[in-house]
């Protein structure tokens, strides 16, 4: 799981939560209040009615029963901060020291975590591990070691963590993160009542500190006499690690194995997410006599048989999706095709398995991403390949049906017919050839809540209920930061991958016909490189170039913020942060060409 920031606290009531204002628009601040834009100029006075907020009454328990935050005690010398944050923390506590596994993804609730384990041992910090790099598992860390002490204090991190940490660097699908984690939305009976794997989310700061100790295959500790045994396990990530303790017989695997479906492939997409190795690391994991597996999310699973029967149903189902979306790919299905298959055709022992319930994602989501991962986007139809955009598409569609106006009560016929999915497609139709009419978004805002009231997952809620705030403009997207990055992430990175990374910011129109030598010099350690526009794309180079349009020189920290999207060039050249030779016309001229950047 990887959410951008978390928020801090424990279980609590939930109360009604505002949207940051500078993300609504004044209409949408009275969408917020309950009231809804009137419908003007409405084709029909059929319209879709105002749902009644609500939350699916299983869902409802579930996120109840994980909004929790309590300190287990697993085993003699092992603790687990559960439903602190979306992401667990493992303890290994002896007299001598303590051992943290995972450190959840907010600084506030690993401190929170920290001080209940400080009822129990004041032992020193002796090292954290990480099980993978996903923020919600690295962002606390500073809890455990404070930024005075990084350094000194091992952090124990897979081989692979330098590829994900890159990926950091280029920051890619964040909408699609506000989106999924319901970032944007009230945390309360009209928004997010739960992320699916713990508590919602919120806006907790994230640290990061990176691996001091890189675990290559295998690496023994001893820690107070207790015997440690970190082992590779790529899952979540292809830098997975897992703890083992011999003589107490606890797992603890991060995010290769939890009580719930198996998020193999996601919607949002992962480079190092790969299921043949997830499978390896699950069949691993049977080999050990496990009494307890301490889970990334979720609760502990304990006793010999229980572990034994979650583990091989959980691989089973991700082995299932694997063949199946390979097998659906070579017999020419599509992509809806295939899942449909995958889920009606799913052995009943899978499909009734409580473990392995939906409540963060959708089957049929993770089906298609499998599929996509086997046979990427096409779908074997050559019409595929010279199919025309979607807008084109729909003009052409609504001059074939006569009139918008058809299509609108097509929609409430079809919504009134249980059809929901037909009419939200209908209706975007309407939108997609006319963004600004209004009934049509505030129709389609109404479908989309009346569904996602309806779910149970999370995800599913939070993508409508964002969505329908959206169609009402109580969101304004162009306003929302798209490619902001933690510095703390930026600070592990070369220097190299940060300007590089600079491409993704690049207008191909605006520098299509330009030729620009930028150099730049760190203050404080004196390292300088070079950035080149040459029409429309970057090359960045080590070192000074003889000659240069531009010469910039600055401390590193303030080319993190830069890089990270946290401050902008001009803005770092009126506060005296940089100096632009030569002269600030230049930074303009050189800016420009980047988006967000002037």
């Amino acid at each position: 799981m990887n959410p951008l920031v978390l928020h801090s606290g424990v279980r609590r009531t939930p109360q009604p939560e505002s949207l940051p204002t500078r993300y609504l628009s004044g209409t949408g601040l009275l969408a917020m209040g309950g009231l809804f834009f009137l419908l003007v100029g409405c084709a029909t006075e059929r319209v879709v009615s105002v749902p009644e907020p609500r939350v699916d009454a299983d869902f409802a328990a579930y996120s109840d029963a994980n909004d929790d935050a309590h300190l287990v005690q697993v085993s003699p010398h092992v603790y687990a901060a559960i439903g602190y944050d979306i992401g667990n923390i493992g303890f290994v506590v002896t007299d001598e020291g303590i051992l943290v596994f995972d450190t959840c993804g907010d600084l506030d609730r690993a401190e929170k975590a920290l001080a209940a384990l400080r009822e129990i041992s004041q032992a020193p910090i002796v090292g954290v591990v990480y099980s993978h790099g996903h923020g919600d598992h690295t962002g606390g860390v500073d809890a455990f070691i404070p930024r005075a002490a990084q350094g000194t204090i091992p952090v124990y991190g897979g081989k692979n963590y330098r590829r994900y940490l890159r990926e950091s660097a280029v920051p890619r699908g964040l909408m699609r993160a506000y989106y999924q984690m319901g970032y944007l939305i009230p945390k309360d009976i009209t928004g997010s009542v739960g992320s699916g794997i713990g508590p919602a989310v919120g806006n907790g700061e994230t640290t990061y500190q990176k691996p001091t100790v890189v675990i290559e295959d295998t690496l023994d500790l001893e820690i107070g006499g207790v015997q440690i045994h970190l082992f590779h396990s790529p899952s979540d990530l292809d830098d997975g690690v897992s703890l083992w303790l011999p003589e107490e017989k606890v797992m603890m695997v991060g995010d290769a194995a939890y009580p719930m479906l198996p998020a193999i492939a996601t919607p949002r997409f992962e480079f190092g997410r790969q299921s043949w190795e997830a499978l390896e690391t699950l069949d691993r994991y049977r080999a050990f006599p496990i009494e307890h597996m301490v889970p990334g999310h979720l609760r502990v699973i304990s006793g010999r048989e229980e572990v034994a029967s979650f583990l091989q149903n959980f691989r089973d189902l991700v082995q299932y999706m694997q063949d199946q979306s390979i097998r659906a790919v070579n017999r020419r299905l599509d992509h809806d095709e295939a899942a449909i298959e995958m889920e009606e055709n799913l052995p009943l022992h899978l499909a009734n398995d409580p473990n392995l319930a939906e409540r963060y994602h959708e089957f049929h989501w993770i089906a298609k991403q499998m599929y996509t991962k086997a046979g990427g986007w096409w779908n074997g139809d050559v019409v595929d390949l010279v199919r025309i955009p979607q807008k084109e598409r729909a003009v052409k569609v609504l001059k074939l049906i006569g009139s918008r106006s058809k299509v609108r009560i097509a929609a409430i016929d079809a919504f009134e017919n249980g059809e929901r999915g037909w009419a939200a497609e209908l209706f975007r139709m309407l939108i997609v050839t006319d963004p600004e009419d209004a009934d049509a978004r505030n129709q389609l805002a109404r479908i989309l809540r009346t569904i996602a009231y309806d779910a149970n997952t999370s995800n599913l809620r939070h993508y409508l209920l964002t969505e329908a705030l959206v169609m009402e403009g109580a969101i304004d997207l162009e306003r929302l930061p798209v490619d902001v990055a933690n510095p703390r992430f930026l600070e592990a990175n070369p220097d190299s991958v940060l300007f590089r990374a600079q491409g993704t910011r690049l207008d191909p129109v605006s520098s299509a016909e330009v030729e620009l030598v930028a150099g730049f010099t760190f203050s404080d350690s004196g390292d300088e490189h070079t950035l080149i526009i040459r029409r429309g794309v970057i090359e960045w180079r080590a070192g000074r170039p003889e000659g240069a349009d531009l010469r910039v020189t600055f401390e590193r920290d303030t080319w993190l913020q830069i890089a990270g999207g946290q401050l902008r060039w001009l803005a770092a050249e009126e506060q005296g942060a940089l100096e632009a030779a030569p002269s600030r016309e230049a930074l303009e001229n050189y800016v420009r060409h980047f988006d967000g950047q002037g």
